[in-house]
């Protein structure tokens, strides 16, 4: 049998979390008490802290740029989340609500590292 070999990766960060440190938690308490409910909570977040991508897509992004190295790694970016920060050579494609948006950008990098694209 033979073994299938990944030659390219997109990974899709989607503003799934909310990263903070601990200090800015306490700062947001006073806030977080006048507000009722997890609405209240959602709208003191979204003001204070940035979304980013679930860690667990952060950690098999860093798998992805180990195994093929990161000119074959592209970011999709949906909306507003955070950019993992201190890496450089990194495609980023950002979209609004469907990926079918960004398609051009994502055939040219496909072609850039050597795929043959159909339009």
């Amino acid at each position: 049998m033979s073994e299938k070999k990944a030659g390219y990766a997109f990974v899709i960060l989607t503003p799934d979390d909310i990263g903070c440190h601990e200090a800015e938690i306490r700062k947001s308490e006073a806030e977080l008490k006048t507000r009722v409910g997890a609405q209240g909570y959602i709208e003191v977040f979204s003001k204070r802290f940035k979304r980013r991508a679930r860690q667990n897509v952060i950690f098999e992004m860093g798998y992805f740029w180990g195994l093929l190295k990161r000119k074959k790694v592209c970011c999709l970016l949906k909306g507003k989340v955070e950019k993992p920060s201190d890496i450089e050579g990194i495609v980023y494609i950002p979209f609004k609500d469907k990926i079918e948006g960004a398609r051009f950008k994502i055939m040219k990098e496909l072609k850039a590292v050597g795929y043959e694209i159909k339009m």
